[in-house]
């Protein structure tokens, strides 16, 4: 995988301040790091690499045309430019096997938006365009890889960047200023708002548009729904009836490049599925499988007989204090931007152990979100599955916001919703079943569950790919859940995995990937570490304005409190997360 760094200003960048780029995008991208000058110096565009589909030099990022029309700084990875080229670009003699050099090409003959709605991966990526004196940016509706732009206080300066804290340690332009309803937002659920972050002028970029900054004119401007072009170029693939072959193809598809590829194997039907597809073609070597002392022994024995079914070196996992405390110490460098998902510290154990064998790990992330798997979907299933779709859009409204609460914090007074969002899909015509995975896929997915995996592999430099988030399988989903109301549960990856190894699979429950903050908190440096930190909000708590729950922080911060449930835990992680990073933005 690779970081991002831009600047444009009225005034040269600081030469001197290469160095800091240079050392902020370094876990992102080892290999290489290029940056070039355009615009007398005003517009700066750097780029670091992990080298994973062509080696050479040749693949150097900034990469421009060689008639200087456009240059691109690409993170990410395309798992179809090489079908691309042949149908769109076989006249084109091509230096390199990049599909970097495929995506400049393809922009120059069909222009920026059919390009990238061909592009079939995970893609966040920057184009300057020298023709029009504007900087295009996107990233794609799966949302794998961060992409964030800001703004100085006197919008006069303009950046972006994979890495959001760089944009304060890099130009004192960029003031950190609180968004305070974003902020009460993420006490309140561990979401903002998007595009919105929890600091003013700085944001995320919405997955799947297209955003068009005037470097003449220094406004900028969401331009397309490129997500709504991919339906069109995909939905005609989509057939229920071949999804094993298809499945099969799709999950196939991420596994390329040039580098040695493994596989987190939690034991459950995600991980399990994209194991089947890899591991027939010999495309993977190693399944890494986390486990804790007497805790998800089923899904860990399961992993087991996965993993031999599918002959597969099994490498076990066991997660300990030291790793907790690495990361709960080094969390503002491994995350860079507040994340309340706790599971980052599982995440970083396996991925500790797997980056000394292996450089790309494969996840089954997406899976509960495509195919409904979340527990929590069942009672609303249930109480309104029948008849949701034919509500008026104020009561489906409500519904939606009920679902809401399984994200509550109680660290604030009151629950705090993105209203125009739920809104907003209240007023379509969907069921139940669909509504809710738009939810996750929208917010939960893209603010929790795929940053806190982006930022805990590359920290080890490694490159996470999700191979159920390919556009097939965002299409298909699309289908499956608007005319499966009454079939959920991941029917179509449960089919696949029987199809092909039959028995050996047998899972009776959904356990998930956990941190143990339980079992962790125990340790007293551990849980003094977070309290000590958190302790630190205090003053933002006092703020009535701010309307947050004073008594239950005296609660989660009282060392004389043995009392604390897995729930205050993550409160307190959620918490711990804000005030690391908070700092690292001075």
């Amino acid at each position: 995988m690779c970081g991002i760094y831009t600047f444009f200003s009225n005034k040269p960048f600081d030469l001197d301040n290469i160095n800091k780029v240079k050392n902020g995008l370094k876990r992102r991208g080892p290999n290489s790091f290029g940056y070039q000058l355009e615009l007398n110096n005003n517009l700066f565009l750097s780029h670091s690499r992990l080298s994973i589909q062509d080696l050479s030099s040749s693949a150097s990022q900034p990469m421009s045309l060689k008639s200087g029309r456009f240059t691109i700084l690409f993170n990410g990875e395309v798992y179809n430019h090489f079908e691309l080229r042949n149908r769109f670009l076989s006249n084109i003699k091509f230096i390199s096997n990049s599909d970097t050099e495929t995506i400049l090409y393809l922009i120059d003959k069909l222009g920026i938006n059919k390009a990238l709605s061909l592009l079939d991966g995970m893609v966040s990526i920057v184009i300057f365009s020298r023709e029009h004196n504007k900087l295009f940016f996107y990233r794609d509706k799966s949302a794998q890889k961060p992409l964030f732009y800001a703004f100085s206080s006197n919008y006069r300066t303009f950046s972006i960047s994979s890495n959001p804290s760089l944009f304060f340690k890099i130009s004192n332009e960029f003031q950190k200023e609180y968004e305070l309803s974003e902020l009460i937002s993420y006490f309140s659920s561990g979401f903002t708002n998007l595009p919105k972050t929890l600091y003013k002028r700085t944001y995320s970029t919405l997955p799947g548009y297209l955003y068009e900054y005037s470097l003449s004119e220094k406004t900028l401007k969401k331009i397309e729904n490129i997500a709504e072009l991919d339906e069109k170029v995909f939905s005609n693939k989509i057939n229920l009836q071949d999804f094993n072959l298809e499945a099969y193809n799709s999950i196939f598809s991420a596994v390329i490049g040039s580098r040695p590829c493994g596989i987190l194997l939690s034991g459950g039907i995600d991980s399990t599925a994209v194991a089947i597809a890899c591991a027939s073609q010999e495309k993977i070597l190693r399944a890494y499988t986390l486990f804790s002392n007497n805790e998800n022994i089923e899904e860990y024995q399961q992993a087991l007989k996965t993993a031999k079914a599918l002959g597969l070196d099994h490498i076990s996992i066991e997660l300990g204090m030291r790793e907790a405390i690495e990361v709960a110490e080094n969390l503002s460098e491994i995350i860079d931007y507040p994340n309340p998902d706790p599971s980052v510290i599982s995440t970083y154990a396996v991925a500790k152990e797997a980056s000394k064998k292996d450089i790309v790990l494969l996840t089954g992330d997406g899976g509960d979100e495509m195919f409904g798997g979340y527990n929590r979907y069942k009672t609303f299933l249930k109480r309104f599955g029948s008849f949701y779709k034919y509500l008026n859009p104020y009561i489906k409204c409500k519904i939606l916001k009920r679902y809401m609460r399984n994200f509550f914090t109680g660290c604030s007074l009151k629950q705090i919703v993105n209203e125009d969002y739920l809104d907003f899909l209240s007023r379509k015509k969907n069921n139940i079943l669909y509504d809710l995975c738009e939810i996750d896929k929208s917010i939960y997915m893209t603010q929790h569950t795929l940053p806190k995996t982006d930022r805990a592999l590359m920290y080890f430099s490694l490159e996470g790919r999700a191979p159920l988030l390919n556009k097939y399988f965002l299409t298909m989903s699309n289908q499956f859940l608007s005319s499966n109301i009454n079939n959920i549960e991941k029917t179509p990856l449960k089919k696949f995995i029987k199809n092909n190894i039959g028995s050996t699979y047998k899972l009776n429950s959904k356990i998930g990937f956990s941190a143990y903050l339980h079992k962790l908190a125990k340790d007293k440096y551990f849980l003094d570490l977070l309290q000590t930190k958190v302790d630190n909000l205090k003053d933002i708590f006092a703020e009535p304005e701010y309307k947050l729950n004073k008594d239950y922080f005296k609660k989660i911060t009282s060392r004389k409190s043995n009392s604390l449930k897995n729930h205050d835990l993550r409160n307190l992680w959620l918490l711990y997360s804000f005030a690391i990073c908070d700092e690292n933005y001075s």
